[in-house]
């Protein structure tokens, strides 16, 4: 019986095994022969207007009965397409054997038009391939103009599309010949300005000896289309940007031959059908635009499904572990909604054809509204010295909200798309608990001249400028030395921990085309023209102040530096996007000039829904302190260029002698302050120094505080100081230098040291609102000049300045060298002093060489009666050296008894309580100061109080 079991059970294993080798013969059979039933074309891809399946304007779209209609092999011009990856071979591919024989030659191995075989018409084009090598075919765009197109078309005609926006299906036919041998297939490509490439594999072989339909879903989200050496998902945007489109044929075998392709062909959705048609179109014959006509009425009638919003989800999520729990923030970090539309967007950065809003109910009951916006993940790849971005999953919608209050929030999302009903999702609740974060900066509420942040608390900017990670003048007029190559965003890992660390807390960025511009030429890379903008520098700008808030440094944002709308002084108008013939190819009709582009209705559109998209991203960020419009607007306008660099020819002054920048700035500021919900203060910026403010628009309430750059010729930065005060220090708002050091073309290392070492400690002795943020920052950073900040840091760690009501006044000081100066920050009942040697401050001598003092004398003058405790710090280490007392009297000065320093020293003189301490005899670490009845030196010849400063 055993054996009788055993038997059976061996047959029965021979007859699985042989069903299962004939199963998978028969499949291999078909796979290689094809099945002669299947339809030619997926049926779906066909004109079926009912299915909203409408054809191209000109079917096919290539037919190649007259010429190659710009099509090129790629052998020929290799250097125009990123190499394929074999990835798409078999794997089980067969190697040429040792001794196999040359390949024969091709009789032609150029790309041609050949009459021997044709699917449609009498033509068809002759492919030559050598496999297993892969032989491409392509048609590639170049500069693709603005306009939104639809189907590829022949570049002769005249409207050039911008992609393949609302393409459903491409199909074309391919001839194989039945000599040929092995595997063999083909893929469609698709390929942007950028290299970013995605394809589209054949569903099945070739078939040799006859013609194989060949389609491709190319709908955004479809399957058929991958991305090839990144991550980044196909989508309708991503169509738009599309450059080129080909054709790559691939054998596992040797065979040396021609393989035909014709019929290249295509279908789209109905509202691309309906523009295109509609639209006068030179070149297409008349029948046929008849034909199309007809369709139209159907073309109207499709009706998609109705629009939803779809994975929502949040950032953070809810707890998957607590019943009914919902997502928890601290106060003031971000909330943010994810989420996917059942639409396709062509250009989801325009609100008219995407909108997506979100109504957030606080725990208090006040209710605002948030702005979403379009999204994409990155992955950095180091590249050299600087970084590699490439796309990472699916592009999305998003939405940030960040809670300024305690307690439970609900958030409504509401989207509305073209002239689609609006659609609203559920409401989302999130809990927001204390936290940390002192909140958004804003113009402080008890001193106006000040900033604070939202949780009431005293904020003095200390830092510099890190405005880009290149700033070739440094390297050129300072170190004369080569630039480094593009450090990118690893120049902030390596600057915001010694920034940090240091005291700092405020840097300057710019979205400088070079750097974190959305907006930009498409002629560029990663840039994709007006109205669309650059979400790998988006990507950048999120990456930057995440580090920032990670180090608590509070970024001043520049949206746009003036060589953007400038013809003659650091000039880019010529790549300007708006500019009519940016060599993008995105220009607006009329704008020649930048003057066109401040007047032009349609420039103005644009630029605020920029400001849209900027305040829907980074508003919800409390590390923006704040925005800058233009930097240095005063170098704005038409002119003529100069020559190796050199400033050009223009009219400085036109921003505040004509109207129209001026009414621009207004406009823009307006615009900016009402889509930020978070109240950031806002501002426009102006060269050189206080001189060329527009006092103007510094007094209206459109701009909240006051900047500009603080430059000179001669050594010496106090005088700025004193002059920035009388010019800006009228105005009942904040004012701020944000650039300074030398002459903005550099001078010598003593001097520019000197000018950082005035800036600080000069700046806090009057009504500025900052610290002066010195430009040169790979100075700083290479004579490590951080401990600048760390000593003043520490000088002002506790200071509040808010309500002292002071002013900017000398200090009369006794010195036998009669080198000291002094100046000082006066309030009723103290001050902030600073006595230092004048000719230190204009060219800062080597440590071992500072001039040193001891025994000297300094009188203050106008403080009120009492007694007084005064702190004398060292200005290079930021260490107190002494703690003394002493006593005011009527008609009086407060003597000061300075100890021991070098250069230069800060003092705190404030009115105290306290009684001196008892000493012993030895020298004390703090010691009182009593004031001579007899020798004190009357009121200066020249008044030590500079002119009165209205409040």
């Amino acid at each position: 019986m055993g054996k009788l079991r055993d038997t059976a059970l061996g047959l029965f294993a021979l007859f699985f095994l042989g069903s299962m080798v004939w199963w998978l013969a028969r499949d291999v059979i078909r796979s290689g022969e094809g099945d002669a039933a299947a339809p030619e074309a997926d049926p779906l891809a066909q004109v079926v207007p009912e299915q909203g399946w409408l054809p191209a304007l000109e079917d096919p779209i290539f037919s190649w009965e007259k010429d190659l209609e710009g099509w090129q092999l790629e052998s020929e011009s290799p250097q125009a397409l990123v190499a394929v990856a074999p990835d798409y071979l078999p794997r089980q591919a067969e190697a040429p054997a040792p001794d196999a024989v040359p390949a024969p030659k091709l009789e032609s191995a150029a790309l041609e038009v050949s009459g021997e075989r044709a699917k449609a018409g009498r033509h068809s084009l002759r492919v030559p391939v050598r496999f297993p090598d892969p032989a491409t075919i392509y048609i590639s765009w170049g500069t693709i103009a603005a306009e939104a197109g639809g189907l590829p078309v022949k570049p002769t005609t005249d409207n050039i599309p911008s992609g393949l926006i609302g393409v459903r299906y491409i199909a074309y036919d391919v001839y194989l010949p039945e000599d040929a041998k092995g595997y063999v297939s083909c893929l469609l490509f698709l390929k942007d300005k950028d290299g970013m490439w995605f394809q589209a594999r054949a569903r099945t072989r070739l078939r040799p000896g006859r013609w194989t339909t060949v389609t491709a879903d190319i709908r955004g989200g479809s399957p058929d289309v991958t991305p090839l050496g990144h991550t980044g998902q196909w989508d309708e945007n991503q169509a738009s940007q599309i450059r080129a489109v080909g054709v790559t044929l691939y054998g596992e075998r040797d065979w040396t031959g021609a393989v035909w392709i014709d019929n290249f062909r295509g279908w789209m959705r109905p509202d691309r059908f309906e523009r295109l048609v509609d639209r006068p179109r030179r070149g297409l014959a008349e029948e046929r635009r008849e034909e199309l006509a007809k369709l139209m009425p159907r073309a109207v009638d499709v009706k998609d499904e109705p629009l939803a919003i779809l994975n929502l989800r949040t950032e953070p999520a809810a707890d998957p572990d607590e019943s009914d729990a919902v997502p928890r923030v601290a106060r003031f970090e971000r909330f943010t909604l994810r989420f996917d539309l059942n639409r396709s967007i062509g250009n989801p950065f325009d609100p008219e054809q995407a909108d997506v809003r979100a109504t957030v109910k606080t725990p208090s009951g006040a209710v605002f509204e948030a702005t979403g916006f379009w999204y994409q993940d990155f992955e950095r790849r180091a590249r050299f010295e600087g970084d590699e971005l490439v796309p990472l999953g699916r592009p999305e919608w998003r939405v940030r909200v960040t809670p300024r209050e305690t307690g439970r929030y609900e958030v409504t999302l509401k989207v509305k798309v073209a002239d689609e009903p609006a659609v609203a999702a559920a409401a989302v609740a999130f809990d927001a608990a204390p936290g940390p974060s002192r909140g958004f900066v804003r113009v402080s509420q008890a001193d106006k001249h000040y900033f604070e942040c939202e949780d009431g608390s005293f904020f003095y900017p200390v830092g510099h400028n890190v405005h880009s990670p290149v700033d070739l003048r440094c390297w050129e007029q300072i170190f004369r030395e080569d630039p480094p190559l593009d450090r990118g965003l690893r120049m902030y890992e390596s600057f915001f921990p010694k920034m940090a660390g240091a005291g700092q807390n405020v840097a300057e960025v710019w979205m400088a085309s070079w750097w974190l511009g959305i907006e930009w030429t498409k002629y560029w890379r990663t840039y994709a023209g007006a109205g669309r903008y650059s979400l790998q520098h988006a990507w950048l700008l999120d990456k930057v102040l995440d580090l920032a808030r990670a180090h608590g440094i509070r970024v001043h944002l520049v949206i746009d530096n003036h060589g953007k709308f400038s013809e003659w002084c650091d000039w880019e108008w010529e790549l300007n996007p708006y500019y009519a013939r940016n060599p993008g190819g995105s220009g607006l009709p009329g704008v020649e000039h930048p003057s066109d582009f401040f007047a032009s209705e349609a420039a103005r559109q644009l630029h605020k829904q920029r400001l849209r998209y900027i305040a829907a991203r980074w508003a919800p960020d409390p590390a923006v302190l704040g925005w800058e419009l233009v930097s240095e607007m005063d170098l704005v306008g038409d002119g003529s260029p100069g020559r190796n660099g050199q400033i050009g020819r223009g009219n400085r002054n036109w921003f505040r002698s004509d109207s129209v920048p001026q009414a621009w700035v207004r406009e823009m500021l307006a615009a900016l302050k009402d889509y930020d919900v978070y109240d950031h203060p806002a501002t426009n910026h102006y060269a050189t120094d206080h001189s060329w403010v527009d006092k103007k628009l510094a007094a209206e309430p459109v701009m909240d505080y006051i900047v500009c750059d603080a430059y000179r010729a001669q050594p010496g930065y106090l005088d700025m100081v004193r002059q920035t005060e009388q010019a800006l220090g009228c105005f009942d708002k904040p004012f701020w230098v944000t650039e300074y050091g030398g002459n903005w073309d550099a001078t010598t290392v003593p001097r520019l040291e000197a000018d950082l070492h005035t800036g600080l400690w000069g700046t806090w002795m009057s009504d500025a609102a900052a610290t002066p943020l010195f430009w040169w920052y790979d100075f700083i950073d290479h004579r490590d000049l951080y401990s600048q900040y760390r000593a003043f840091a520490r000088y002002i760690e506790g200071e509040d300045r808010r309500g002292l009501n002071g002013r900017l006044e000398f200090v009369t000081v006794q010195s036998g060298t009669g080198r000291l100066k002094g100046t000082m920050y006066r309030w009723k009942d103290g001050a902030y002093a600073w006595i230092y040697d004048e000719s230190s401050m204009q060219q800062m001598p080597e440590p071992d060489s500072r001039p040193r003092y001891a025994d000297e004398k300094a009188y203050i003058y106008g403080l009120a009666p009492g007694r007084y405790r005064i702190e004398y710090w060292d200005t290079f280490t930021g260490k107190k050296l002494e703690t003394a007392f002493g006593r005011m009297t009527a008609g009086r000065p407060l003597e000061l008894l300075l100890p021991p320093f070098e250069c230069d020293i800060a003092l705190k003189v404030k009115a105290t309580d306290d009684s001196p301490p008892e000493t012993d005899g030895t020298l004390p670490k703090t010691r009182a100061v009593q004031l001579p009845s007899t020798g004190t030196p009357e009121a200066p010849a020249q008044p030590a109080v500079m002119p009165p400063l209205p409040r």
